[in-house]
């Protein structure tokens, strides 16, 4: 492919528009992920002594207090001061009922592991079509939160509550789909050199999508006004995903339609302000040869291409425990951040989306060293400050340092995160990519589904160990990257 996106245009105005429509249908993603961030925010329980009407200040006991409120002598509420009616504070998620607020995160991530159904479908029926899916699917999910949510049906927080979980598998499915199919697909219209660039400002957009929520959540403080906040958005997305996203060149190829792989090219050399592409007849031609020559582009199954030998097997076992261990410090570290060293959670959650941004540029080190040895600095660095995090007292002394530590290991974990995806997407041939990535990226997303419950360690068990197991998985990734080899490119 690279050959052919050198005669089109490996960076032209094509992909640039290209680079825009995706980095926007991406913003779905992170809107829906940190959203639950303002969501699910635990409010403070406030007691008031009611002989004497003084706010009781000692709040160890805050549970025992809220569960024998207006029983006694004492009245206890939740403070909606900070982030104003959210999920938790309408539906009663605290103390004892608090593991039904972790849920509803864990439910969301166990959707990403069926991702895997788009990456097949993308593979089968095209980037663009599977994309147009999942935007819709995103879009019916919120705009079905939101009605059942009315006042007016005057349906019960139960009813709701089962109707938001069960949502969120089908959310996480599709959000995680759509992510990771347009980022692909990226790379698939993109020459390699150009990678990073485009990675580095789709997932620019990837943070200001995080900022835009944050920004939303201040205003509101209200997590329905969220809610449809984004349903309008998925609206958009979907407009875009209809409209604008392409289709890749390399899926048509790799399906042997090479009637539509020429018109798709010949359209981005136009766009591209070049005069002309080849010859239906020569690009054919060429194509059948590549085909014939190209073990990688004959009719294969995912199955078939991890069990075809024992390093094929090891190479997608490593990826995926390498994906748990990110997945599992990215989203323990990203959505626990807020309650880290006892500063303002707006301004916290600020810091940690710039903290994003900053590894993501860091990135941009791929372009002097080696991918996988950059690759191994930001996990090793990540484990680091994970292990500081956890050493650290977390109270009015060393809150500063700690939310430092933090941040600094969420550059590093965001950087290793974006590398993640073009690594891992090099190491599979194009007929299949989008089905093993997907399936590397399902397994490894078990440890999204339990980063809420790690963290939830912290106030039940013990306070550095969610931080504790964030540095060892980081630590284990580094010493599997190093077992696997750099990979050369996209085909």
């Amino acid at each position: 492919m690279e050959n052919v996106l050198e005669k089109v245009g490996p960076f032209g105005k094509f992909q640039k528009c290209s680079l825009i429509v995706i980095g926007v249908v991406s913003m779905i993603s992170a809107m829906t992920v940190f959203s639950t961030v303002f969501l699910l925010a635990e409010p403070n329980i406030v007691c008031v002594d009611l002989t004497n009407n003084q706010t009781i200040s000692n709040m160890s006991n805050q549970c025992q207090l809220w569960a024998t409120h207006n029983k006694t002598s004492f009245k206890c509420r939740m403070d909606e001061s900070v982030f104003g009616s959210t999920i938790v504070s309408d539906w009663n998620l605290i103390c004892n009922r608090s593991i039904f607020m972790s849920l509803i995160q864990t439910f969301y991530m166990i959707g990403t592991i069926f991702s895997f159904i788009l990456g097949y479908l993308a593979d089968r029926y095209g980037r663009k079509k599977t994309s147009i899916l999942a935007a819709a699917s995103i879009m019916v999910v919120y705009l079905v939160n939101n009605i059942i949510n009315l006042e007016i049906l005057n349906i019960d927080h139960k009813t709701r509550y089962l109707v938001f979980l069960i949502s969120q598998i089908v959310s996480g499915m599709m959000n995680l789909g759509i992510f990771l199919i347009v980022f692909i697909l990226l790379f698939e219209i993109t020459s390699f050199k150009y990678h990073t660039l485009v990675t580095n400002v789709n997932l620019y957009l990837y943070v200001l999508a995080q900022l835009i929520i944050c920004l939303v959540s201040y205003i509101f403080r209200d997590w329905l006004a969220i809610n449809w906040f984004i349903g309008v958005f998925s609206l958009i997305v979907l407009i875009l995903s209809v409209f604008f996203l392409p289709e890749s060149p390399s899926f048509y190829i790799a399906t042997r339609d090479y009637k539509s792989a020429h018109l798709l090219l010949e359209k981005m050399a136009k766009f591209n302000g070049k005069k002309s592409f080849m010859a239906y007849a020569d690009f054919e031609a060429e194509m059948s040869t590549l085909a014939k020559n190209h073990h990688a582009t004959t009719k294969v199954t995912a199955f078939s291409y991890i069990f075809h030998s024992k390093f094929r097997l090891y190479k997608t076992f490593a990826l995926s425990v390498i994906y748990f261990g990110l997945t599992l410090t990215y989203y323990g570290v990203s959505l626990g951040i807020t309650s880290v060293g006892g500063l303002n959670p707006y301004l916290v959650y600020i810091l940690s989306a710039m903290a994003e941004a900053i590894g993501y540029m860091a990135c941009h080190l791929n372009e002097i060293f080696r991918r996988k040895y950059v690759y191994i600095a930001f996990l090793f660095l990540a484990s680091v400050m994970c292990l500081l995090v956890a050493m650290l007292p977390n109270d009015q002394n060393g809150s500063i340092l700690v939310t430092v530590f933090a941040l600094i290991g969420k550059t590093m974990i965001s950087g290793a995160f974006n590398i993640s995806y073009n690594y891992t997407s090099s190491m599979f041939p194009a007929i299949i990519r989008n089905t093993l990535s997907l399936s590397v990226s399902c397994v490894g997303r078990a440890g999204s589904i339990i980063s809420p419950i790690i963290n939830l360690l912290g106030n039940t068990v013990w306070k550095p160990l969610p931080y504790i197991i964030f540095s060892a998985f980081s630590l284990v990734g580094c010493f599997l990257i190093a077992s696997l080899p750099e990979p050369k490119g996209f085909d």
